[in-house]
């Protein structure tokens, strides 16, 4: 059972909130200052990414129960369900993840562009896998920031090249299938262990 004790201060947080309403990146030089710190933001996030540290990545989200994270293996997620995912992802710090990602540029002023690489052994669940496959995803990440607090990530990967590497026999005619039914386990797994955080303070058994 991980330890999900970054929600002591997560969930108040989160209360307050909802009550108030690839290639190589080409560099840019920022207009404002406010850009710059948006940069920053962005580098500060995928470095504790970097280091496998899913509490440091959750406080760097706008604590509401709007959408502040999307992609095409868990969908939406509020400010909750995001912290929990990382947890579940990052196996509560202790999972072997080789990450590189690249300089952030922005889209605009309050948006930044991260590509990045994340190398791992296929973690999916449930499966008669003997031996580990290595997954290599490249994803792309827009951060639209505000008030220094990434306030939506919508992340984009090639669904049909994860399953493939993920899951074994998999091939361009079923890949769509096989990834939706992965990805279906996947937000159930999620959604259970955010109603055992909300309860409790901590995950499932």
């Amino acid at each position: 059972m991980h330890n999900y004790v970054f929600l002591s201060f997560l969930l108040p947080a989160f209360i307050i909130g909802c009550s108030s309403v690839g290639a190589k990146s080409l560099s840019r030089t920022p207009a404002s200052q406010e850009a710059t710190q948006n940069l920053e933001l962005a580098r500060s996030f995928f470095t504790s990414f970097q280091n496998i540290k899913p509490s440091e990545m959750a406080a760097h989200y706008v604590q509401t129960s709007k959408p502040v994270f999307s992609d095409p293996m868990f969908g939406v997620l509020n400010s909750v369900e995001a912290a929990v995912m990382w947890q579940m992802i990052l196996r509560g710090g202790t999972a072997k993840i080789d990450l590189k990602f690249d300089e952030p540029v922005l889209v605009d002023a309050d948006t930044a562009r991260v590509a990045w690489v994340a190398v791992y052994d296929s973690p999916v669940p449930g499966l008669p896998q003997p031996e580990k496959f290595k997954v290599t995803n490249r994803v792309v990440s827009e951060l639209k920031i505000v008030d220094g607090k990434i306030e939506l990530q919508n992340d984009q990967f090639d669904r049909c090249a994860w399953a493939k590497m993920a899951v074994p026999g998999t091939t361009d005619t079923n890949c769509e299938a096989v990834f939706d039914k992965v990805s279906s386990g996947f937000r159930a797994n999620l959604q259970k262990q955010v109603a055992c955080v909300v309860a409790t303070g901590k995950g499932c058994p």
